[in-house]
């Protein structure tokens, strides 16, 4: 699917110009709440103020996706001369801006037929900008004549800018919301950048002037000629780049210092030794406990979530000498803690207790049974039994924590 639209002048017997304008749906990839099955939903004349008119339903033409006794009306344009003077010009407008979210915004017009001179004018227009001129001649309104080659900017003189245009050429559009600039090309080649410092909420614009002037507008829905793919591409890197080599003051550098500072502690002291070690390569942050010393604890503390209080206590004597021996308290609360465990189910210590012969035994504990700490997850009355027994235990220590 493509927007394809015809702008024709067609003499009356009153001398006359009568402007018509068909389009062929396709504008659902840029205007997507646009309907398709009426020329009047995607095209508007501002300045002329003419509506349908009824009587002029002589055109049929069925379009894809609207029913079989849909009509394309006519917008019928007094305009006066016979296309030979810039009065007789008469342009046709998007209904819908381009989207300022969409960083870079990109159309084709393909031009079927010249017409009689080829006055021609592809380009933006704001909302309100008088429809019977061609882009460029008025305020806030960009165009690129095919007649001279030249660039419009809200004025009515141009400047030289690219090649002229006729029959067989594709004229591309293209505006670049991350500087608000705007750029074409034809057939396929990048002509530079034609107008900067642009307004927001811009229209495409098409502007014709002579009779016999037949374009064809390609909104995305069929391939570009040009590669804006590899232009997009291009801007994104451009933009990440600028990002990366962003300066920072010194006095942010320092706020950002204590900031990896406070992250490196908190994986540290948590026992992400991969993550601490990964963040301290990209930050240039060192942290002072060995790397190992930080597995050890998060093995540790994986044996004392598991409930192999045992382990844990034997661990912690055997790596860190003096720690629990210095910390009463701490050595406490473990061995209660192992108890608990023990009488659960999940301590290895209760293989201790009943068999002799703890190197051949398996452990007797059930495949499922999981430790208090895990259970009391799940189970709010679990946390005050435990420390129920904790407080029984403070008062009558069980004889296997007797050394």
């Amino acid at each position: 699917m493509r927007l394809f639209f015809l702008i024709c002048f067609v003499y009356d017997s009153s001398s006359r110009i009568q402007f018509y304008a068909w389009y062929i749906r396709y504008i659902d990839l840029f205007f997507p709440s646009v309907a398709d099955c009426s020329l009047f939903s995607a095209w508007r004349t501002l300045a002329t103020r003419i509506e349908p008119s009824d009587t002029l339903d002589a055109i049929e033409l069925l379009l894809g996706g609207c029913g079989s006794s849909d009509k394309l009306d006519t917008i019928d344009l007094l305009l006066g001369g016979h296309g030979k003077t810039h009065r007789d010009a008469a342009s046709v407008q998007a209904t819908h801006p381009i989207p300022a979210s969409c960083g870079l915004y990109y159309f084709e017009v393909k031009i079927v037929s010249k017409g009689r001179d080829g006055y021609m004018g592809i380009g933006l227009s704001a909302h309100g900008v008088n429809m019977n001129r061609l882009p460029g001649w008025d305020k806030q309104s960009y165009g690129y004549h095919g007649d001279d080659g030249h660039s419009f900017c809200s004025s009515g003189t141009g400047q030289p800018y690219g090649p002229t245009f006729t029959t067989g050429d594709v004229i591309g559009c293209g505006v670049n919301l991350v500087d608000n600039t705007c750029f074409y090309t034809k057939n396929g080649h990048h002509l530079g950048t034609a107008f900067r410092d642009l307004p927001p909420n811009l229209y495409p614009t098409v502007g014709l002037q002579t009779p016999g002037e037949v374009v064809d507008a390609n909104f995305g829905q069929q391939p570009f000629v040009f590669d804006i793919e590899d232009m997009m591409n291009e801007l994104r890197s451009k933009t990440r780049m600028e990002i990366y080599n962003f300066p920072v003051p010194e006095s942010q550098g320092e706020w950002q210092a204590i900031l990896s500072k406070m992250v490196s502690t908190y994986l540290v002291h948590h026992g992400y030794c991969n993550t601490a070690e990964a963040f301290s390569q990209t930050t240039d942050t060192p942290f002072s406990e060995d790397l190992s010393s930080i597995r050890n604890r998060q093995r540790i503390l994986k044996l004392v979530l598991a409930g192999r209080m045992g382990e844990a206590i034997e661990r912690t004597f055997r790596l860190y000498p003096g720690l629990l021996e210095n910390n009463q308290n701490l050595l406490f609360m473990l061995k209660c803690r192992q108890f608990v465990e023990m009488v659960n189910g999940s301590d290895v210590d209760v293989c201790t207790r009943k068999n002799c012969n703890l190197s051949t035994s398996p452990r007797p504990c059930s495949p499922v049974q999981t430790s208090v700490i895990q259970s009391t997850k799940n189970f709010n009355k679990s946390k005050q039994a435990v420390e129920g027994v904790c407080i029984i235990m403070a008062c009558y220590p069980p004889p296997c924590f007797i050394d």
